[in-house]
């Protein structure tokens, strides 16, 4: 995985144009807009069934079969401290390539569409905003850039550090 730090300018994606890109898988949760690197993601499941692990952290919903593989299925409520579900959610669940961490999706409120964000529009997140709504279960890490959009800020996520908290999470139960 390629990741966006200070050191390092987002991925190049030439558009039409020929300007630097990049493209997020967006979904929200807790009223607000998060992306997903779009090369991280497997896909999208529509009607999501999981089922639950008793004595599991709060922070995993459970575990999903899909096509003769379990998937370790983490509510991405509980990682951002977000406990009520938004109005007429529509969850669903993302799944994210083997390539970038083994067997592990998130349950969300709302999926969006992919967004391209230009690379000069894309910051490091300041630790203010990161660190916002946070609970136990995640550090600031997680959300580790923003994408200044026309209307509001995408927050975007780093699967990896993500995966990370996850596996630090099983250890200590």
């Amino acid at each position: 995985m390629q990741r966006l730090d200070k050191e390092k300018q987002v991925t190049d994606f030439p558009d039409v144009f020929g300007s630097a890109e990049e493209r997020f898988c967006s979904f929200q949760s807790g009223g607000l807009l998060y992306g997903i690197n779009i090369l991280h993601v497997r896909e999208v499941i529509a009607e999501p069934e999981f089922f639950q692990i008793h004595h599991a952290s709060e922070l995993i919903k459970g575990v999903m079969n899909i096509r003769g593989q379990i998937h370790l299925i983490i509510d991405f409520r509980t990682v951002c401290g977000h406990t009520v579900p938004l109005e007429n959610t529509d969850e669903r669940v993302i799944i994210f390539k083997t390539s970038v961490t083994e067997n592990l999706g998130i349950l969300i409120d709302r999926i969006g569409e992919v967004i391209r964000v230009p690379a000069d529009r894309i910051e490091i997140c300041p630790r203010e905003i990161a660190s916002q709504g946070k609970t136990e279960y995640s550090a600031s890490d997680i959300i580790t850039h923003i994408g200044k959009l026309d209307s509001q800020l995408l927050h975007i996520i780093d699967v990896q550090n993500l995966a990370g908290h996850v596996r630090i999470q099983q250890q200590e139960m």
